[in-house]
């Protein structure tokens, strides 16, 4: 539906990936990051890196014990090992740079399913 209302292809990556994110979340997560390839048109090749990235607060040093060995619990569970999700922020750089669609238009789909429902499979509703 995004191309046919004229849309280019990056539009149409950014409303799949939203709409990934309510139908199938394992494989659309907005908690998590990526990355991002694309060829314009003219053959130049672009990559987009929108991983997750640490906390503002984090150090370098904050899972090392006194001894400088690495603490593995305490760098494997736990809140310190949260990172700042990229996903959104990347899918919307992409958009800003390539994008041809209003923003509304790439993610007004994703919120009709979500308001609208739909079925999730044993997985998925976990």
């Amino acid at each position: 539906n995004v191309l046919k209302a004229g849309g280019n292809a990056i539009d149409a990556a950014v409303a799949m990936a939203f709409a990934l994110a309510v139908t199938h979340p394992f494989a659309g997560n907005l908690g998590g990051g990526g990355f991002m390839l694309i060829r314009l048109a003219g053959g130049e090749e672009v990559g987009l890196d929108f991983r997750e990235m640490a906390p503002a607060e984090a150090t370098p040093d904050m899972f090392l014990e006194k001894d400088n060995t690495v603490n593995n619990e305490k760098a494997t569970f736990g809140y310190l090992v949260a990172a700042v999700p990229g996903t959104v922020k990347g899918l919307e750089t992409a958009w800003q740079k390539y994008g041809s669609l209003p923003w509304s238009d790439l993610i007004q789909p994703s919120i009709h399913l979500a308001r609208q429902g739909i079925y999730l499979n044993k997985y998925d509703a976990a």
